[in-house]
């Protein structure tokens, strides 16, 4: 098996991932460091949100920030959630690698619980069953749609649902992803907040 470290000679990065963040600085550095410890490094885009736009405004901001992804993929990481180990991309490089997919799905660990559950696994996507961090989308798609993200709490579900409906050519990949230890809906951390 090739080391991940000798596929980094790439023009571009196999995946940019994109995270806004308010007022959580604690959660964003175990972000952050989860994003830099990947095996197969990958662009990290913060936006930091400095006039408190909630979560509905992270949304319609990434149409202010989608041209700073240079990634084949990009896929949002919201500031209180992490990457689960440092091999993640390189999973994600290898289970893709060489399809056509223009939207990729892969699982999260949400509070313990992996996340879709098979009863919604490799099937349209519904609301409750997909989260921001669920996706990644091919970088032209992520540039045609960055204007599309609605200002509404549940904007993940729309856009990944408006993909479905566009007939893109979604790749379901079974690596767990992500980890969310607990869900903030957008709140900033408390001083006794501890990452």
């Amino acid at each position: 098996m090739i080391s991940p470290r000798k596929k980094t000679k790439r023009k571009t990065r196999f995946l940019s991932v994109y995270t806004a963040t308010y007022n959580r600085p604690q959660l964003l550095d175990r972000c952050m460091t989860s994003v830099l410890r990947q095996s197969l490094p990958c662009e990290h885009i913060i936006v930091h949100d400095h006039v408190g736009l909630g979560v509905a405004g992270m949304y319609t901001d990434v149409k202010n920030h989608a041209h700073r992804c240079t990634g084949d993929y990009v896929m949002m990481l919201n500031d209180d959630d992490y990457l689960r180990h440092n091999d993640v991309v390189w999973d994600l490089w290898q289970a893709d690698h060489g399809s056509d997919a223009e939207v990729l799905m892969f699982r999260g660990d949400l509070c313990g619980e992996i996340y879709p559950r098979e009863d919604s696994w490799r099937f349209a996507p519904n609301l409750g069953s997909v989260c921001i961090s669920n996706f990644a989308m091919r970088n032209d798609i992520w540039l045609k749609h960055a204007r599309d993200w609605q200002p509404i709490y549940e904007a993940d579900f729309a856009m990944i649902d408006l993909l479905w409906k566009q007939n893109y050519t979604f790749k379901w990949l079974d690596p767990v992803v992500f980890v969310v230890d607990r869900v903030s809906r957008g709140q900033p951390e408390l001083e006794s907040a501890t990452s």
